[in-house]
């Protein structure tokens, strides 16, 4: 199971942007690389009924990409590009 208790202090700044699910899904990912939806489900603790809500919406706003395969991967942005993204206007190194 993946402990993501740890990293939400890091992004504690930011979470405001994010729902809990979606921090959830972002952080392992992160950590994972790559990862189905159901093994996101599974390692980061979403219901698999909320997975793919946080995933599209995370998609959509450009936090993360996904890859058509045959069943679809799911990988981050970096977190700078992410950010970047979702509008953050001071500089990130």
């Amino acid at each position: 199971m993946f402990k993501f208790k740890v990293y939400k202090k890091f992004f504690k700044p930011f979470i405001w942007w994010l729902t809990e699910y979606e921090m959830r899904a972002y952080l392992y990912l992160l950590k994972a690389g790559l990862s189905t939806a159901s093994q996101l489900s599974d390692e980061a603790s979403i219901p698999y009924s909320k997975v793919y809500e946080a995933l599209n919406s995370l998609e959509r706003r450009g936090w993360i990409k996904s890859q058509e395969d045959r069943s679809r991967l799911y990988y981050p942005r970096s977190p700078k590009e992410a950010l970047k993204r979702a509008g953050c206007v001071w500089r990130i190194k």
